[in-house]
C-alpha cells in the first residue's frame, strides 16, 4: 500500500512538467535539438548507415538537454554523455528480460532477492542529478528544464496527500530518481516511434508527399523560426503518427493488478483482487474488429472524420486511464519537432518494410537492424 501511495504523491506533483504550458517554455529546447540532429547527420556517415542510432542519438540528447538544460557552451547537443549508458539500460539481453519477466510475474521474489533493472546506470546518472540539483540551487539558473521542476518541487516543502496523510520529502535521491526514469523511458522508446513513421513514409510515397507538403507550408510561412505553435500546425503528421502507434505500439503489452475482486462488464469476466492482469496492446492495435485491414498503413483512421470510430480502449499507445504515461505529451512534441526538421531536409527512398518479427524484450516494440535511406531534398 505504500508503494501506491507513494507512487501517487510523486505523480501528482511530477505531472505539471508536462503540461503545455511548462511544454512551451522547455520548446526551444527541442528545436535546439532538432536542428543539431540534421547537423549531426549532414557531417556523420555512419549516422545515415544506421539509421536506429542516429535517431537514438538524437531523442537522447534530446531528453538529457530537456532533463540538464542546456549550457551555453555546447556547440552541438547530439553529444550527450549519457548515450552510451542509455543504450546499455536498454538493451535487450537474457539477463534483462528474465529480470522483467520474474518483476513481472514474481514481484515480492524480485524484491526479496534485490534485483535491479539498470544497477551501475542508474547510480550513475542519479549522481550527476545530484550534483547538477547542487550546483543550480547555488547559482539560481533559471533553464525551464526538469531540474528547475525538482528545484521548485523541493521549495515547496513536504509533499502530501491531503486526503490520506501520506508525506514524502523531495530528497536529491528522489528528484534524481524521477529523472533516471523520465531519460530512460522516453530515449528507446521514442526513438523506434520515429523509426517505425519513417519505416512506412517510405513505403507510402503518397503519403510522404502530402507530409512534406505540410511540413513545407509551415516552415515557409514561419520562415523556418519554428514555435510550438508552428509544430501543433501539422495537423496531418499527428494523423501519421498515431497510425504509426497504432500499428507499432511502442510496449507491446502492459500489466495491471487488479487493487479489488471485481467483474468486468464485457462478458461479465470475474477479476479476483491481486490477480495480475496482461493487455496485449499489440493485438488489440491489430485486430480487425476495431481497425479494418490492419495491417495497411491508413493515416486517414485519425482524420478529424474518422477519428470518432476509433474505440477509447482499443488505442492504447501510451496507456489509459489514472496510469496513462504522462510523458505523453513530451514524447508526441519531442517526436514532431524532430520529424518536422528531418523531412524538412531529407526524403526516403522508396522500400517495402515487412518485418517477419521484432526483437525479443519485455521493455519495448523494437527492429533497430531496419533500414531506411535518407536522400538529401532539394532546396
Amino acid at each position: 500500500m505504500e508503494d501506491y501511495e507513494r507512487w501517487r504523491i510523486v505523480r501528482y506533483k511530477i505531472s505539471p512538467v508536462f503540461t503545455m504550458k511548462k511544454l512551451k517554455n522547455m520548446f526551444y529546447i527541442m528545436e535546439r535539438c532538432a536542428r543539431d540532429f540534421i547537423d549531426f547527420i549532414e557531417n556523420n556517415q555512419e549516422a545515415m548507415n544506421k539509421p536506429f542510432n542516429a535517431l537514438y542519438t538524437y531523442t537522447t540528447a534530446s531528453i538529457t538537454a530537456s532533463v540538464f538544460g542546456i549550457d551555453a557552451n555546447t556547440k552541438n547537443t547530439m553529444d550527450s554523455p549519457f548515450i552510451d549508458m542509455a543504450s546499455k539500460a536498454t538493451a535487450p539481453s537474457f539477463t534483462t528480460n528474465l529480470k522483467f519477466s520474474l518483476a513481472s510475474t514474481f514481484p515480492k521474489l524480485f524484491k526479496l532477492l534485490k534485483l535491479k533493472f539498470f544497477g551501475d546506470q542508474e547510480s550513475y546518472f542519479i549522481n550527476i542529478v545530484k550534483q547538477v540539483l547542487k550546483e543550480r540551487r547555488r547559482d539560481n539558473d533559471k533553464r525551464h528544464d526538469f531540474i528547475d521542476t525538482c528545484i521548485e518541487l523541493q521549495n515547496e516543502g513536504v509533499m502530501q496527500n491531503v486526503a490520506t496523510g501520506y508525506q514524502l520529502i523531495p530528497s536529491d535521491e528522489l528528484m534524481a530518481a524521477q529523472a533516471f526514469f523520465f531519460f530512460i523511458a522516453g530515449s528507446d522508446t521514442s526513438a523506434h516511434s520515429m523509426l517505425f513513421v519513417l519505416l512506412e513514409l517510405s513505403g507510402n510515397p503518397e503519403i510522404l508527399k502530402r507530409l512534406h507538403k505540410e511540413i513545407d507550408d509551415v516552415f515557409g510561412k514561419c520562415n523556418e523560426k519554428i514555435t510550438v505553435d508552428d509544430i501543433e500546425e501539422l495537423k496531418y503528421m499527428d494523423m501519421v503518427i498515431n497510425e504509426a502507434f497504432r500499428k507499432y505500439p511502442t510496449i507491446g503489452t502492459i500489466q495491471r493488478k487488479c487493487t479489488k475482486t471485481t467483474t468486468l462488464p464485457v462478458g461479465e469476466v470475474k477479476i479476483e483482487k491481486d490477480v495480475q492482469i496482461i493487455i496485449p496492446i499489440y493485438a488489440i492495435h491489430r485486430d480487425e474488429k476495431y481497425y479494418p485491414n490492419p495491417d495497411l498503413f491508413d493515416p486517414e483512421r485519425f482524420s478529424p472524420k474518422n477519428i470518432s470510430n476509433v474505440p477509447k480502449y482499443g488505442y492504447l499507445p501510451f496507456g489509459e486511464g489514472n496510469r496513462i504515461c504522462i510523458g505523453a505529451r513530451f514524447a508526441r512534441l519531442q517526436i514532431k519537432v524532430g520529424l518536422a526538421w528531418l523531412l524538412r531536409r531529407y526524403t526516403l527512398k522508396e522500400q517495402v518494410y515487412e518485418p517477419k518479427c521484432f526483437e525479443p524484450s519485455f521493455f519495448a516494440l523494437r527492429d533497430t537492424g531496419a533500414r531506411i535511406d535518407l536522400i538529401p531534398r532539394k532546396a
